[in-house]
């Protein structure tokens, strides 16, 4: 083997190293990548979750106030009745 094809050889070694490196390095981009990219589908379905149960939890709340403000308005009621009642046994 001459100089030339010793040289030849070394660089031929040396570029698929390169390249091996290179290509492992662009594998573990990829899945990087890919890693990422399934984070953020499970974000968006857990954000697209909650947001169904949002009118669900609303709708809850809606009720619980339409109940209390039922309870009170029956309260109030009541008071203008006794009221009623005071205002007439004390002009008796």
């Amino acid at each position: 083997m001459n100089r030339q094809e010793t040289d030849f050889n070394q660089d031929t070694a040396s570029s698929a190293t390169t390249i091996a490196k290179l290509t492992l390095l662009g594998s573990a981009i990829t899945t990087l990548g890919d890693a990422i990219s399934t984070i953020a589908a499970a974000l968006a379905l857990e954000e697209i979750l909650a947001t169904e149960e949002e009118p669900q939890a609303d709708q809850e709340d809606q009720v619980d106030q339409q109940q209390m403000i039922d309870s009170l308005q029956k309260q109030i009621n009541e008071l203008k009745g006794e009221l009623k009642k005071v205002k007439l046994d004390s002009n008796n």
